[in-house]
């Protein structure tokens, strides 16, 4: 076929990709060296199937070939080629991730954003594409398998470097806007919001904040992984690698029922916590341990027999004359509103419970500028009386 290396320049020339396409058969003529002589057969890649014809047209024209040469011509079904394997993408990342950290599917599909059947879906995808088992699925929990623990370290590990490959872009195209994510725990959400969003757009008017409510634990999951930028909570955090600013101190009142023996005072003082049974919010939340080292620190005990899921159902059940709490300052509402809910709430004197309120991010944060920024910006409004 005048050569192989010619033959196969010929190719290259017509043909920009390799894949499967057909075969074609030297005649007897030929006089092809080596192996694909005395086969008399060479393979034609064609990219995108390309008809065997159209090849074979420009060949003759380029006279890389005779038509004497040709003996026969086989065409290849394409329903019989190989595919190319599923690839596998971010999203289905986080969602590994996801279920490593929650170890349920329903809580994990919830932290995503998804349905439980889709995040199954295509987590039994991932595992297809990787061609390993990443977990093991049993009716009371979910574990991870050894290549599943090695392969979600590895995961969080590309999340989070996605994650500075975005954030050094916005870096340079606005170093105070784009994108920002920030996580806030539920204790502080819906009274802190309302008063820094305003002057957050205000100073940072191309900034745009996506929010995520969540407890502690996950958010600063989330933050290691680079899937938030920072956090509002309470402070101290105590984690490597995070940069703790604090913003303010939110003292905490003593929330009773109108009718409790107490409620004609104007203040109260730690010891008057002794005895008190107090009603608390439900393990994760912050607030929780809080209030639960005041109450060890005078003598107070937990009502056992009730745990909140919200600083809203506490307020309720004082209301309901179920038992006591203490309730950070930003969750008070006015005296007007105190007397419609049945709740008096007082102050303490002398040394006052609080908790420390902050805005923590990681010490690797490329928008640092932007970071120091926000929280300025929070501080000098959440200082104002």
């Amino acid at each position: 076929v005048g050569g192989r290396e010619a033959f196969q320049a010929g190719c290259r020339q017509f043909l920009k990709e390799p894949c499967i396409g057909g075969v074609l058969t030297g005649g007897a003529g030929s006089s092809m060296a080596g192996k694909a002589a005395r086969e008399r057969r060479l393979t034609i890649n064609v990219c995108k199937l390309i008809p065997l014809s159209d090849v074979l047209v420009y060949l003759l024209c380029q006279r890389v070939i005779q038509p004497g040469h040709l003996q026969s011509l086989l065409y290849i079904d394409a329903r019989k080629l190989p595919r190319d394997p599923p690839r596998m993408n971010l999203r289905d990342l986080r969602y590994l991730v996801a279920v490593a950290e929650e170890r349920h599917f329903g809580r994990a599909a919830e932290a995503c954003f998804v349905s439980q059947p889709t995040l199954s879906t295509q987590l039994k995808k991932l595992e297809e594409t990787l061609g390993v088992t990443l977990i093991e699925r049993t009716n009371r929990q979910v574990m991870l398998t050894n290549a599943g623990e090695q392969i979600v370290a590895q995961a969080q590990k590309v999340l989070f470097e996605v994650h500075t490959l975005n954030a050094m872009a916005e870096q340079h195209t606005d170093p105070l806007g784009g994108d920002f994510k920030l996580g806030i725990i539920p204790t502080l959400a819906p009274y802190l919001l309302p008063r820094i969003l305003g002057p957050v757009a205000q100073s940072l008017p191309s900034l745009k904040l996506q929010l995520t409510e969540a407890q502690t634990g996950p958010l600063t999951n989330m933050l290691k992984r680079g899937e938030i930028d920072a956090v509002l909570l309470a402070l101290p955090l105590n984690e490597e690698n995070l940069f703790e600013f604090h913003l303010f101190d939110e003292p905490f009142l003593f929330a009773i029922p109108l009718d409790h023996a107490k409620a004609k005072r104007k203040y109260v003082t730690g010891r008057d916590l002794d005895g008190e049974e107090v009603l608390l919010l439900e393990d994760g939340h912050c607030l929780r341990d809080q209030a639960l080292d005041v109450c060890r620190s005078h003598r107070a005990s937990e009502n056992a027999n009730f745990r909140a899921t919200s600083i809203e159902t506490l307020r309720q059940m004082v209301s309901a004359g179920v038992g006591t709490t203490l309730i950070p300052k930003l969750a008070v509402p006015s005296e007007a509103m105190q007397k419609q809910a049945n709740v008096r709430y007082l102050p303490f004197q002398g040394d006052v419970p609080h908790r420390k309120v902050g805005l923590c991010w990681r010490t690797s944060a490329t928008r640092t500028a932007l970071l120091n920024e926000l929280a300025n910006t929070l501080a000098a409004a959440l200082t104002k009386p």
